[in-house]
């Protein structure tokens, strides 16, 4: 069986940690610039490896996101009644999802806001924690928009499994 990451999960996730580190960069910018520059200047001699080294921190950076997404935020929303939960087998999601193509889309934007709810929660957490009260603002603005797209999301494929088990129980 030849299993392959999409593009799409591959620019996904690296977007996620590249904002991510950006924002922590941004956030501890003067305790990077107290760092002394004689260590910088070391580092980037090698400018490849550093780039290469940056790269798989930024896409593992992503990856972790994507599964703090996944695992807890997932987990407090279905918690606390903001999804619908998922009873629905993931074998019946994939039937429904060859009758209705449209189903993969919606799962993809799903975790799309899924993943990025978690980052902007996270920085709101960090920007609140530095006492950085406006772009933690913002960043909560951020997260609860983020947190609306995944709710509708959500809603549109608990529908539209939902639809797919009454027709084929009605059959």
């Amino acid at each position: 069986m030849d299993t392959k990451i999409p593009f799409y999960n591959l620019i996904n996730i690296f977007l996620l940690g590249v904002v991510l580190v950006s924002g922590v960069i941004y956030l501890f910018y003067p305790l990077i610039c107290s760092y002394s520059m004689n260590n910088i200047k070391e580092l980037i001699n090698d400018s490849f490896l550093l780039s290469l080294c940056i790269a798989c921190n930024i896409y593992t950076v992503g990856i972790v996101v994507n599964r703090f997404s996944s695992i807890v935020i997932e987990f407090l929303f279905e918690k606390f009644n903001l999804i619908p939960k998922t009873e629905t087998s993931y074998a019946c999601f994939n039937e429904a999802r060859k009758t209705n193509p449209f189903l993969y889309t919606l799962s993809r934007e799903y975790a799309f806001s899924r993943g990025h709810t978690a980052l902007w929660l996270i920085l709101t957490i960090i920007s609140f924690c530095r006492q950085y009260w406006g772009i933690g603002l913002a960043f909560l603005l951020l997260t609860i928009l983020f947190s609306f797209s995944m709710r509708k999301f959500s809603y549109k494929i608990y529908n539209v499994v939902e639809n797919y088990k009454n027709e084929k129980f009605k059959k």
